[in-house]
């Protein structure tokens, strides 16, 4: 039997960003500061001896806008900038990794958090046995973390036996049980019709509208627009007694008190919300990177479903209201990757 691939994904961006503040400012004889390009070294050549992969690439990201800032122009815009002297050494750290035969993974317009989420899945399209490990500075990657994927924190002092696999914390008030009728009741919901709650995100994107109109007709709809005011007031001019629009809300745990399903982008929150109440899930515009992954992680245990055009999501949604015995497949999928006691085991630990 063939021994296991270890692939090690290297988040080049991070590893530089860790190497300039860990390291004094260290110049060459002509001036040229180098601490950036020292420390992603020493870094990188410490993962490869620790974790002794059978296969390396490197991810970085590109200047420029990315996918994000097209669907939402404040993104990241409180982020402090970086100083100018570490991206002049971004392209000495691409020789480095270059001098080492490391392939690099970069594309215009996304950021190295999506590269690697996706050589993840493609990886374990290829060899469903490899182990993926991160290499990264950014916690922001745990939510890749499945038995196969792991992260390669980086961060000094952190030992394996030190880390823990919770899930996401959520608000306990979503594992609480809700008489349903009696939440209708008082939200003004018809409690016995099939209802799917549309969660857009805080900045309300995606393509609402086309998926309203395709299921407005068959299926009660609770539709939570976060910030999008421009979306909220259009869905309340429609005046459709199947569709009932909110705004930004702090009791979307009443609204799936009284859903059967989740519709949503594959975002972790969103996912643990839904994964404490019960409720499958239908995952619409996922973001390349960790959404995808989450989608698909969600989707192999039978607890959710992926689709594309608004014809996808109707078929999908129709297929849990139609179908009691797939949608208890789905609720039976769900129980196996509930994790009720994430906030009580952090409580003990901290």
């Amino acid at each position: 039997m063939p021994a296991k691939q270890r692939y090690m994904l290297i988040d080049g961006n991070a590893l530089i960003h860790r190497g300039y503040h860990a390291i004094p400012v260290l110049n060459t004889k002509s001036g040229e500061q180098t601490n950036a390009v020292y420390g992603f070294t020493v870094i990188l050549l410490k993962a490869i001896k620790d974790l002794k992969p059978t296969h390396i690439a490197c991810t970085f990201d590109l200047a420029g806008p990315t996918f994000r800032h097209e669907q939402y122009k404040e993104y990241k815009a409180t982020r402090v900038k970086a100083d100018q002297e570490l991206y002049d050494q971004i392209p000495r750290v691409k020789e480095v990794v270059q001098a080492l035969n490391i392939p690099i993974f970069e594309k215009q317009g996304f950021e190295a958090d999506d590269m690697l989420g996706s050589l993840s899945i493609q990886i374990h399209k290829m060899d469903n046995e490899a182990e993926v490990i991160i290499a990264t500075g950014d916690l922001d990657t745990l939510q890749l973390v499945n038995h196969k994927i792991k992260v390669y924190t980086l961060r000094k002092g952190i030992t394996d036996d030190r880390i823990r696999v919770y899930g996401i914390p959520v608000n306990q008030k979503f594992y609480l049980s809700s008489d349903r009728n009696a939440v209708a009741q008082r939200l003004r919901i018809a409690p016995s019709q099939f209802t799917v709650l549309i969660i857009t995100g805080t900045i309300g994107i995606g393509p609402i509208e086309e998926i309203v109109n395709a299921l407005v007709n068959n299926t009660q709809l609770l539709v939570v627009c976060g910030r999008n005011q421009r979306l909220f007031k259009r869905l309340k001019k429609l005046n459709h007694p199947n569709l009932k629009p909110y705004p930004l809300i702090d009791y979307v745990d009443e609204l799936m008190s009284v859903s059967d399903i989740v519709l949503t982008k594959a975002g972790g929150l969103t996912i643990s919300e839904s994964l404490a109440k019960g409720l499958p899930m239908i995952f619409f515009s996922n973001i390349p990177g960790l959404e995808t992954a989450n989608a698909r992680v969600i989707t192999r245990y039978g607890a959710g479903l992926a689709a594309g055009s608004a014809t996808q999501i109707k078929d999908r949604v129709l297929s849990f209201k139609n179908d009691p015995a797939f949608y208890q497949e789905a609720v039976q999928g769900l129980r196996a990757m509930q994790k009720t006691e994430t906030l009580s085991k952090l409580s003990s630990e901290i």
